[in-house]
């Protein structure tokens, strides 16, 4: 599964694509499945 990461680093947005076996949601990444 791969997943879009939005990451938020201070007053940046960090994307990055991330190969996942388990999804996850934490309060600054979105995850969406492509």
């Amino acid at each position: 599964m791969k997943a879009i990461r939005i990451s938020k680093h201070g007053s940046l947005d960090v994307l990055k694509v991330d190969d996942i076996e388990i999804p996850k949601c934490n309060s600054d990444e979105v995850l969406i499945n492509i």
